[in-house]
């Protein structure tokens, strides 16, 4: 297995380890693969000064951290191109002299590069899988009451050696992922971090009130998040983009339409009842994760009915089979 290592820019903490720990242990303590945090024990560091995040059980879809470590800030041959204000004040940047590194497993593109590497709109029954195993990551933080806040197709890995393509969730550096709290987060000012990218934030997120007993639900934000990235899973530009329509104020009448997307393909009642509510009309927080799950359940139990893929994507009309003409795919 190929291993990446994500290196976090620090501008603000101490070169201590024990403020390293405290200020970006949150993705190693939610997606660790080991739960005893013993990493952080055997170099005597102290986590009851740390909150305490809720730790997410590994999942297909969610991409886990293998190990984490503090060490001095790199100058690598391209740094001054790729990270020169992440740099310390002696190779003149704005950085502090160490940070904190996450090794995880690499993967071969994000979403976006993939998508832009094809050169055309994916096959649909690609994109209906992709989707899928979005969904079915974003089920999981569900059930353990954990937000990632900051969806986007950056934030989307793919490993194309496969078909179809093994997508998982990575970067957690925004999530709410805090035991005390679950899902809501108090919003007493409008300093409050609300998390991610304005752009595919959520309206009940964005335009959330500051006050006394104030909170965000982020219960369905994900998914309204998944709801916009769909639109480029399927080969359409996405509509909160630059240039776009605004996340806080927009009208079901501004989004495209899919007319187009059915007029070869008709998806089934689970997958299509699940595609047209997150893309035609993006009503995710009139959708629960339950529903989706159950749309990926029906896929997978009429897909595993089907014992190969026909050649050259065949592409007649598959009615209610739910594309049942392609691989069976196993989560």
């Amino acid at each position: 297995m190929a291993l990446a290592i994500k290196m976090l820019f620090n501008y603000s903490a101490s070169s201590q380890s024990r403020a390293l720990w405290k200020e970006f242990s949150k993705e190693s303590a939610v997606l660790s693969i080991c739960q005893d945090e013993s990493t952080a024990h055997t170099e005597g560091l102290l986590h009851d000064s740390c909150p305490k995040y809720t730790h997410l059980p590994t999942h297909v879809n969610i991409l886990p951290v293998l190990h984490t470590f503090v060490d001095d800030m790199p100058h690598l041959p391209d740094a001054q191109d790729s990270y020169p204000a992440a740099l310390p004040a002696r190779h003149g940047g704005l950085g502090r002299n160490r940070t904190m590194f996450l090794v995880m497993p690499r993967f071969t593109h994000t979403l976006e590069s993939y998508l832009a590497s094809l050169g055309r709109p994916p096959e649909v029954q690609t994109s209906c899988l992709l989707l899928l195993q979005l969904l079915n990551g974003l089920v999981h933080l569900q059930e353990h009451q954990v937000a990632h806040r900051d969806l986007k197709s950056d934030n989307l890995l793919l490993d194309t050696s496969v078909y179809p393509p093994r997508l998982v969730i990575c970067d957690f550096g925004c999530c709410l992922a805090d035991t005390r709290q679950g899902l809501k987060l108090p919003l007493l000012t409008d300093e409050t971090d609300r998390g991610g990218n304005s752009m595919l934030m959520a309206p009940e997120v964005s335009t959330a009130e500051s006050g006394p007993g104030a909170s965000i639900d982020y219960t369905k934000a994900d998914v309204w998040s998944a709801g916009a990235i769909a639109y480029e899973m399927f080969g359409e530009r996405n509509p909160f983009s630059h240039g776009g329509a605004e996340s806080r104020t927009y009208s079901d009448k501004e989004l495209p339409t899919i007319d187009r997307w059915h007029t070869r393909y008709l998806l089934g009642e689970g997958i299509g009842r699940t595609y047209r509510l997150l893309c035609l009309a993006l009503q995710a927080r009139k959708w629960t994760m339950t529903n989706s799950a159950n749309a990926i359940k029906e896929y997978k139990k009429r897909s595993a009915q089907q014992s190969s893929r026909p050649k050259a994507y065949e592409t007649e009309p598959v009615g209610d089979a739910v594309l049942a003409t392609t691989k069976p795919f196993y989560w």
